[in-house]
């Protein structure tokens, strides 16, 4: 059985860490519109304009998020653009 050092003073079983980085992962993946803001590291307007553009607004009943996986796939894309320049 492998085991992973995850500070000074815990130790955990390998398996248990991969599946809790996986959770976080997951529970992270959509992000609240301030989130998104200081993901980006931009204003709410300019946020809010990009998040439409990479089709990253998911509405659930009342609340507006941004999936994550979207903002990064926009951001690679707009990457690549900038790069062929």
């Amino acid at each position: 059985m492998q085991f992973v050092a995850v500070d000074n003073k815990t130790t955990i079983r390998k398996d248990e860490y991969i599946m809790k980085t996986t959770e976080e992962a997951v529970v992270n993946r959509m992000l609240s519109v301030k989130e998104a803001m200081n993901y980006l590291r931009l204003s709410r307007n300019t946020t809010n304009a990009f998040c439409k553009k990479a089709n990253a607004v998911v509405r659930i009943g009342g609340r507006v998020l941004i999936d994550k996986f979207a903002l990064d796939n926009a951001l690679d894309k707009q990457k690549e653009e900038e790069s062929n320049k």
